[in-house]
């Protein structure tokens, strides 16, 4: 087991060091669909340089994203001060229940509406939840589809942040 963890982690540090040539197609934009959260009101991923960013696509109907919310949530609010940000991008096909689940479980980083737009900017978002990170310049450093594991966020963002 542990031979298989360190060839996952290994695994992760090789592709954080690739630098696609294609991340400058990743910029978006969208309206904040949290209805008490303060400080955002649009969002564009332009605006976060400097700052590691994780975007996580993701459904209310989809329970391994339901289970890694509460993850993201609190990764958000222990590292919002280390120059993190998280961007929920929901892919539901009307608002007003994301909004009112993102009430209800108290999610304080911004998650906005997948338009058709962002869905093709991210390449084909066959499965959710999906993972795509993002290093201060901007650019895609690592993708993960599925349920997040805590260790990955952990490890990926630390990496991003220079070994925080």
């Amino acid at each position: 087991m542990l031979h298989k963890t360190k060839f996952i982690i290994l695994s992760f540090l090789i592709l954080l060091i690739a630098k696609p040539a294609f991340a400058s197609q990743f910029n978006f934009s969208g309206s904040v669909l949290n209805p008490n959260l303060s400080g955002y009101k649009t969002i564009s991923l332009n605006q976060f340089k400097g700052k590691a960013v994780v975007v996580n696509f993701w459904a209310t109907w989809c329970p391994p994203c339901r289970a890694e919310i509460p993850l993201l949530e609190r990764f958000y609010q222990a590292y919002k001060s280390h120059n993190v940000v998280i961007i929920g991008v929901n892919v539901n096909v009307t608002e007003a229940g994301v909004k009112r689940f993102l009430d209800k479980y108290g999610v304080k980083y911004p998650v906005i509406h997948a338009t058709p737009r962002i869905m093709r900017k991210f390449g084909p978002i066959a499965e959710i939840p999906q993972s795509f990170f993002f290093n201060r310049q901007g650019k895609l450093v690592f993708h993960w589809t599925g349920e997040l594991p805590g260790m990955v966020l952990q490890d990926v963002v630390d990496k991003i942040l220079g070994g925080k």
